[in-house]
């Protein structure tokens, strides 16, 4: 115990100080700040800045990534006999879980009963690992004070992928019996099951990476899931594909779906910055399926094709 100082004295690493007797000049040792709180100057303060709007894009892409695993499964899954009626049911499903979860794991977190969170504040990829940068004291003994330094965003998704695992196990359940009763293909049921724990245990590692990364993630992904679902269609004209895309409801679907997440991801990024310039970068959501659209008479094999025959006979001649 230090006394005598108006401000915690320093400590190594992430280590900080507790003050004693609701004082200020009573310091604990150095060590690991309790949960919702995190070292700042070397006294544990308590974590109460509100949610910044990239932390909460975050957390929507952490509790949609289940879901679209599980709506993927109930896909891949469904084939041309199965009715209709039950492939919505279960997607409608996937999506309750979803909702049911995730209110229920941000009321649990305080302010309880609350959809407002606090947080602390975050500033590099080290704090997301701090149990990797445990002070050493004269190269022999290990200080060790890892605590969530990112909270709540480290234990909140655990929270709820353990609380969606619970509601896709009542949910499904009283789907399948209440609802198909003899219909028993539950294999996306079971996909979705063991997918939970292997999400779980790719955000326990890559956390970090997840946050700093996911809007280029999300991007990415919506421009190649779009470009491999017209690709498809099997179309090669701009005709083709636009009547195609235009008179199917699964396409229409499909390209809402792709459109929806190249906004989401760049809106994370944009809205940030704050800048009027950048909200205009919303306007390139229809980009890729335009582009797609209108170079697919150029990009086709056998446009390629018929591009390298005409080469040739000109050499040739």
């Amino acid at each position: 115990m230090l006394s005598a100082h108006d401000t915690a004295p320093g400590c190594p690493g992430f280590c900080g100080r507790n003050a004693l007797e609701n004082s200020t000049e009573l310091w604990s040792d150095c060590t690991a700040c309790s949960w919702g709180s995190r070292s700042i100057s070397s006294r544990c303060s308590p974590c109460r800045a509100p949610l910044s709007f990239y932390d909460w894009m975050f957390l929507a892409f952490v509790f949609l990534l289940p879901v679209f695993f599980h709506c993927f499964s109930v896909h891949y899954f469904s084939n041309k006999k199965t009715p209709r009626k039950r492939v919505f049911l279960e997607l409608l499903c996937c999506f309750i879980e979803c909702l049911v979860s995730s209110i229920f794991a941000v009321f649990i977190f305080p302010p309880i009963g609350s959809l407002n969170l606090w947080s602390c504040s975050k500033s590099n990829m080290k704090e997301w690992y701090p149990t990797w940068y445990n002070p050493v004291i004269k190269h022999s003994r290990v200080l060790r004070c890892s605590h969530e330094m990112v909270y709540p965003l480290y234990t909140l998704p655990f929270v709820y992928y353990l609380l969606l695992l619970l509601c896709v196990i009542i949910f499904r359940n009283l789907l399948f019996l209440l609802v198909f009763k003899k219909k028993k293909d539950n294999r996306a049921y079971y996909y979705a099951l063991l997918t939970l724990p292997k999400i779980a245990l790719s955000y326990a590692i890559l956390a970090g990476v997840y946050y700093y990364t996911f809007p280029y993630i999300v991007i990415i992904f919506s421009v190649c899931c779009n470009a491999a679902h017209l690709a498809s269609s099997g179309k090669k004209s701009i005709r083709d594909i636009t009547v195609k895309v235009c008179t199917s409801p699964f396409d229409i679907l499909m390209i809402c779906i792709n459109m929806s997440l190249l906004a989401f991801g760049l809106t994370a990024l944009v809205v940030p910055l704050g800048s009027v310039f950048s909200l205009m970068s919303l306007c390139l959501v229809p980009v890729p399926f335009l582009f797609y659209v209108f170079t697919i008479g150029l990009s086709h094999p056998n446009a390629l094709t018929d591009i390298g025959d005409r080469s040739q006979f000109g050499l040739r001649c």
